[in-house]
Parts: C-alpha cells; structure tokens; sequence
C-alpha cells in the first residue's frame, strides 16, 4: 500500500469544525491518538497508508481530497524563458 500525504493544518480545521476531540476521531476511525497528532502537527512527513487517510475521512465524513496535501508541480524553464529580447 502505498504512503499518501494529509495535509495536518486541514485534518485539524475539520475536526475541530465537527467538534470532535482527536480522541473521539480516534475511537471513530479506528487510527490511534498518537498518529492523528503527528499528522496535524506535521509530524509525519513520509505520510499516512491510503487505508488511514480513508479511515480518517470517513470518521469525519468528508471526501478525500478535502484532507490531501497539495502536489508541488515542478516545471523546468528555458533561460530565456519570460525575458524579453531586443
């Protein structure tokens, strides 16, 4: 199974806009206390299993992607790329 990234600032906001201790998301999701506050302090910086992420949004019944930290796109540009020549 592969590691996926959960964005810890989010986790958070949406728990607490649910009102629901990290021990009541716990109890609900099965994921123990200790992992959902390494993930919302950003603690975890390989990531989560995809079966945690998906433990954690159902608990909180919200898709996926609501809890998904962003992809950083890299892109590669030619020197003279956005300069302007004479």
């Amino acid at each position: 199974m592969s590691q996926v990234k959960i964005d810890g600032a989010k986790l958070r906001e949406v728990r607490m806009g649910k009102r629901m201790t990290t021990k009541e998301l716990a109890e609900k999701s099965g994921v123990s206390p200790r992992t959902i506050d390494r993930i919302e302090s950003g603690a975890l910086k390989e990531g989560v299993r995809e079966g945690t992420l998906f433990a954690i949004s159902k608990a909180l019944e919200v898709e996926l992607d609501v809890l998904m930290a962003p992809v950083a796109v890299h892109t590669e540009h030619g020197e003279n790329e956005g300069k302007k020549t004479a």
